[in-house]
């Protein structure tokens, strides 16, 4: 069932799959490599997450309460 709605893309190393401001409609699932998730903090990027292949991940707050990330 899930194979119908997922939508494959494919990121580019150092490329960003959700961007400082943006609204976050997706989850993402990592089928090869590893993504890091970070944000802000008085300057300082603050790694949250890393997720490696099979691990899914979003910005939760942004995705369900349809707010800018961080």
């Amino acid at each position: 069932m899930l194979s119908k709605i997922l939508e494959r893309r494919i990121l580019k190393k150092s490329e960003f799959l959700l961007k400082e401001g943006q609204v976050a409609k997706h989850i993402a699932v990592v089928e090869s490599g590893m993504l890091r998730q970070f944000y802000y903090k008085n300057g300082h990027e603050i790694t949250e997450h890393f997720a490696c292949e099979g691990d899914g991940l979003c910005s939760l707050l942004s995705l369900f309460r349809q707010e800018k990330s961080k």
